[in-house]
């Protein structure tokens, strides 16, 4: 019997420059998500919209993924609003805060889709969906919900030390509160010196030596970069001189890189304080 030898094939890695070619660019994931372009990258980075990335470092995205976030995220963004909007006790607003906690994991995730939340609130403000004091409302509310829940979470005596701020000018503290939620969960001791702090105000309290860190939120009503610039140059000598650490969050016009310091943009990048990096 006669044997046909069978060639051993190489099995072949399918090219990236063809997978990359099936899948959407940020522009056309967010013309099917009815959104802007900048919010698909935001909920990319939050890990709220699955992704991958070229060898470029360029966002991509499944149909698939855009399809099955688009659903369940717009109907559950507009229960959000609704519920803000909608008078309830603050039991409740806690309430689902805790069971969307339970739903992605972890607090920077959760407060991930919170953000989209309240930037769906603007985009309605300003295209007069919604009122101003209904957003504001929202955000009160919000608010104390958050810092009840934060104030319910033990640290540890000895965790080191976050202190909280916004910059002088600054009122908005929302995306502080959510910030403060997550570092707890972390293991992070903080101290919430809240909103429109004076940058003096701020150097002595890292002059007594016991802040690790300094972390500062600008939001994104705050695009005077000459003002956040001078504030990261007048801070930076005493941060080093007393070995304390300077991060810098928000929508803020903050220099990227900074000076001094690091630029966070999105609560999943946060550090443990049992980081050696961190």
């Amino acid at each position: 019997m006669k044997v046909t030898k069978v060639s051993k094939q190489t099995k072949q890695k399918p090219s990236t420059k063809q997978n990359y070619g099936k899948l959407l660019t940020s522009t056309a994931a967010a013309a099917l998500l009815d959104v802007n372009q900048s919010t698909v990258k935001r909920w990319a980075d939050e890990g709220v919209l699955k992704h991958v990335r070229t060898a470029g470092g360029h966002r991509r995205f499944r149909i698939e993924d855009i399809f099955e976030h688009k659903k369940p995220s717009h109907s559950k963004i507009e229960q959000w609003i609704n519920l803000l909007i909608d008078h309830p006790s603050p039991y409740k607003v806690q309430g689902n805060l805790l069971l969307l906690h339970d739903e992605y994991g972890s607090w920077a995730k959760a407060m991930g889709f919170i953000t989209s939340v309240m930037v769906e609130f603007g985009e309605r403000w300003r295209s007069n969906k919604i009122q101003i004091h209904e957003e504001h409302l929202a955000t009160h509310r919000l608010e104390r919900s958050i810092e009840q829940i934060s104030d319910s979470i033990q640290t540890a005596q000895r965790a080191p030390l976050v202190l909280l701020a916004t910059p002088s000018q600054e009122f908005h503290s929302l995306s502080l509160c959510m910030l403060e939620l997550c570092l707890k969960e972390l293991g992070w001791k903080t101290i919430y010196i809240g909103k429109n702090t004076p940058t003096s105000n701020l150097v002595e309290c890292i002059k007594n030596g016991t802040i690790s860190v300094v972390a500062l939120s600008a939001s994104k009503n705050f695009q005077d970069a000459k003002v956040l610039k001078k504030i990261i140059t007048d801070l930076a000598p005493v941060c080093i001189a007393n070995n304390t650490k300077l991060w810098l969050g928000g929508g803020g016009a903050w220099p990227d890189p900074p000076s001094y310091g690091v630029r966070f943009r999105s609560f999943l990048r946060l550090p443990s304080p049992f980081d050696s990096e961190s």
